[in-house]
């Protein structure tokens, strides 16, 4: 069978990931992925397009309403003939629904990323935009969420979908995990001593990732670790002109803070790190920067957004959101446990990620979705 994805773009980020671990996972031979980016193909399409996998851009930008946007897809939709049509966040979940029906294709499924977004951090077209998708929720299918929290959040909003379908994010534990030797590569690139604490974040450059919080927490706890290193990789860290180099010059963090930018090898960088940490402050569902770190070994610190608290269970703390005392302490408890416990800590929330969240379990709960509401269009 075959499955068109709709995404609104294919830059580096946490559904374009998990979309672009779930077309190229073996648990999903037998349906045949075409990729359409709303955007541009970015960085993740071009390695799609490298697999042998169809990739299309619309280069259309995010209006769901765009007349260029809607022809382009419909003709797109009717040269492909899909059997099932999975759109991806809320502009891919309109733009998706309307042109697929436009189409003759019957059979769409929505996947909702995120949980509690701050819509007064966005623009009225987005706030807009989720009111409308609320009012479609019945037409398709079946609605995909990665969390419970998302399922909860999105009813509360007058989501009415005709089956929820929780699919957590799937990791692939053979590529990240431990491993010693790219820890010592890591650290020696970045300039770190060997025995030296390290607190990491991955995340972009982005309001919900609560970045300030995560450099206030860092300049109170050098005041009681002065040994204490840390690192920011994600989209828009590197940049010099911008809020990240700002904030941390006011706090004086210059000398222990190291930037990366946008960081295409994950599993290469997390063993660099003793704590993971998630500053958000709102809007995850199931961060993937959890399920990587965790597979990788290490013990992390996150606030309570999302399903964190669900992910992390034991093997980790969770904090509340927006509190850098909080945040700061949680990393000296962990500091202070000393490198063994962490380590234990770390065995545990690998052993979490590849009992419940597989790449291969979580993409074969994908195919049966697929398959199942391809029956469906067989019988109609």
């Amino acid at each position: 069978m075959k499955v068109l994805h709709l995404i609104t773009d294919l830059d580096v980020g946490g559904a374009e990931m998990m979309l672009f671990k779930l077309v190229t996972q073996p648990a999903c031979a037998g349906i045949q992925p075409v990729v359409v980016s709303m955007k541009s193909p970015g960085s993740i399409g071009h390695e799609l397009a490298r697999q042998g996998i169809g990739v299309h851009a619309l280069h259309v930008g995010l209006d769901p309403g765009s007349p260029v946007a809607v022809g382009r897809l419909i003709q797109l939709l009717r040269q492909e003939r899909p059997d099932v049509v999975q759109t991806w966040m809320y502009h891919a979940d309109l733009l998706g629904l309307v042109c697929a029906a436009a189409a003759g294709i019957r059979q769409v499924i929505w996947n909702v990323r995120c949980s509690n977004l701050r819509l007064g951090d966005y623009s009225i077209v987005t706030r807009l935009l989720r009111g409308a998708c609320a009012r479609f929720s019945p037409y398709p299918a079946g609605i995909v969420v990665n969390s419970r929290s998302g399922r909860d959040f999105h009813t509360a909003l007058g989501y009415r979908a005709r089956a929820w379908h929780v699919i957590p994010n799937g990791f692939d534990t053979d590529r990240f995990q431990p491993d010693a030797s790219r820890r010592q590569q890591q650290r020696e690139a970045l300039g770190l001593d060997g025995d030296v604490p390290v607190i990491g974040l991955a995340a972009r450059v982005d309001q919900m990732k609560d970045h300030p919080t995560f450099l206030m927490a860092a300049a109170k706890l050098r005041r009681t670790h002065p040994t204490v290193r840390f690192v920011l990789a994600g989209r828009g860290t590197a940049d010099r002109c911008g809020p990240i180099a700002r904030w941390i010059a006011e706090l004086g963090l210059g000398q222990v803070v190291s930037v990366l930018g946008e960081v295409h090898d994950m599993a290469a960088w997390y063993p660099a790190l003793d704590i993971c940490a998630l500053s958000s402050a709102y809007g995850e569902g199931f961060p993937n920067v959890l399920g990587e770190a965790m597979a990788c070994g290490l013990p992390c610190v996150s606030t309570a957004v999302g399903d964190a608290a669900d992910i992390i269970g034991d093997t980790g703390l969770v904090v509340p959101v927006g509190n850098p005392d909080a945040l700061a302490q949680a990393w000296a408890d962990l500091i202070q446990r000393g490198a063994a416990a962490r380590s234990h800590l770390g065995a545990r929330a690998r052993d979490r990620v590849v009992e419940r969240y597989s790449l291969k379990a979580v993409a074969g709960q994908y195919a049966r979705l697929y398959q199942s509401v391809g029956e469906n269009r067989c019988l109609a």
